[in-house]
């Protein structure tokens, strides 16, 4: 199998994970704490793709981390 058919696995997979995420919590918000790592950062944009609205988003730490 090529790269393409993982690819299209993986976009398939997280649509359907956002989808169910979304339906659960109805209108509520959804708060993700920023932590610099990429699994925080990809839930948010699977989220926008999908168009929700309600997220709030915050980041926590020293001021001079590199975070």
């Amino acid at each position: 199998m090529d790269y393409s058919y993982f690819e299209n696995q993986l976009a398939a997979i997280t649509t359907n994970f956002t989808k169910k995420l979304i339906q659960s919590v109805g209108e509520k918000t959804i708060i993700i704490p920023l932590s610099g790592g990429y699994d925080s950062r990809y839930i948010l944009t699977a989220l926008k793709k999908e168009k929700y609205q309600n997220v709030l988003c915050y980041t926590y730490g020293s001021e001079t981390s590199f975070e």
